[in-house]
């Protein structure tokens, strides 16, 4: 069996490892390469892709080699590789946000869809630019016309499912629910004898975005005799740093690692703290707990489900 999986709009292999991300998406993958005879990705990225994948067996990369813009390629993707395209036996989405690509070639060579969505992307353009927006009415028309399409739709939790259903009226019978996926020999128990928690680390995993609300997490710990540690990056570094230079708390910012870096400062923390404003279902809180880290987030949809409050977060 072959399988074609299409990217979220605009995402590319590059685009995983910049954000530190690739080990962690390929992981999946890597897996499944035993049990099928190729996998290949629809990506929006250059030739490189394909340097980033290595001799990975059975595994693709089908790239924007024709080098338009996004909104193009999406629409030309399915013409481009309709050789590899029309060999797969199946065709899956990475996230809703690009799905519309899939749903043109499953039209054209009338393969099975499976539509996966780790967020419900009509909720996530709704949080940011509002309900009644006009992109978020697109959104949602654009998000429905695909579900109703697809032969299959993947969620990560029951609470999604709720949502399509009464969004969209989605027939619950083609909807599955498959939690995200953790690595859980990357991301388990420090070894006792290994290197050691001080007692005082805190740990953040994920963009440096209103969304996330590291600012929040910044202005809690900065009277605080411990040290705070932000992975990731984004439009509120800057501005975290300059707050940071007057704190107490010794802040440091790591920018993006690659996932077995995470797993070792997961290691030598104290507390993982996630103070979000929504999520979908966050692989950086369940990579935590796998890791046997204490967790504490906010009360939001795509967390209550995970955490029990005050027996395992």
């Amino acid at each position: 069996m072959k399988l074609a999986v299409f990217m979220t709009h605009n995402m590319s292999l590059s685009a995983w490892a910049r954000g530190g991300i690739l080990q962690r998406e390929m992981a999946i993958y890597r897996r499944l390469a035993g049990d099928l005879d190729q996998i290949s990705f629809v990506s929006y990225g250059s030739r490189s892709d394909s340097e980033l994948l290595g001799e990975e067996p059975n595994m693709k990369v089908l790239t924007n080699w024709i080098k338009v813009p996004p909104r193009v390629y999406s629409h030309l993707a399915p013409l481009i590789h309709a050789r590899d395209l029309r060999s797969a036996d199946v065709f899956k989405t990475n996230q809703f946000d690009g799905a519309l690509t899939a749903l043109r070639a499953k039209r054209i060579f009338r393969k099975p869809l499976i539509v996966r969505g780790g967020y419900i992307w009509s909720v996530e353009v709704e949080h940011l630019m509002g309900e009644s927006s006009q992109l978020a009415a697109q959104t949602r028309r654009t998000e429905s016309r695909v579900l109703h399409a697809a032969d299959r739709v993947v969620v990560t939790d029951q609470h999604k499912v709720e949502l399509i259903k009464r969004k969209h009226n989605i027939d619950p019978s083609k909807i599955v629910v498959i939690p995200n996926y953790v690595d859980t020999e990357l991301f388990s128990p420090a070894d006792p004898t290994g290197t050691a928690d001080d007692g005082r680390t805190i740990t953040y995993v994920g963009r440096l975005e209103p969304q996330k609300m590291p600012a929040i997490l910044l202005e809690a710990a900065r009277d605080l005799d411990v040290n705070l540690i932000f992975i990731g990056g984004g439009a509120e570094r800057a501005e975290l740093e300059h707050r940071a230079a007057s704190a107490r708390a010794n802040v440091e910012f790591r920018g993006t690692m690659p996932s077995h870096e995470i797993a070792k400062q997961l290691n030598r923390s104290t507390l993982f703290v996630m103070p979000t404003k929504w999520e979908g279902q966050p692989k950086a809180l369940l990579e935590s707990m796998s890791a046997g880290v204490p967790v504490i987030s906010s009360e939001v949809t795509g967390v209550v489900d995970l955490i029990d409050d005050g027996v395992n977060g």
